[in-house]
């Protein structure tokens, strides 16, 4: 209000209004649209996972240049744990 009080033209404050509108809506899809988060870990699961990561130094080591993967591979076949955990 105080931009028309000012004197701008009007058209602008209208055409940057819609703008901006627009761009909350878009904020708002993404925002709607995003998954929730997931449940935070237990105290117990939170130590499980330490002790599985414990070794995987030496499994780096183990697994060589060739294939540096492996040993997380092993890390986490043994401590059972999900992909990307």
């Amino acid at each position: 209000m105080a931009a028309l009080e000012a004197g701008v033209d009007p058209a602008l404050v209208a055409e940057r209004t819609r703008k901006a509108q627009s761009e909350i809506v878009a904020a708002e899809a993404i925002l709607n649209s995003t998954p929730d988060a997931p449940a935070p870990l237990t105290v117990d699961e939170v130590v499980a996972t330490l002790e599985a990561l414990r070794n995987v130094p030496r499994l780096l080591e183990v697994s060589g240049p060739r294939d540096p993967g492996r040993g997380l591979r092993i890390a986490r076949y043994h401590a059972d744990l999900p992909p990307g955990g």
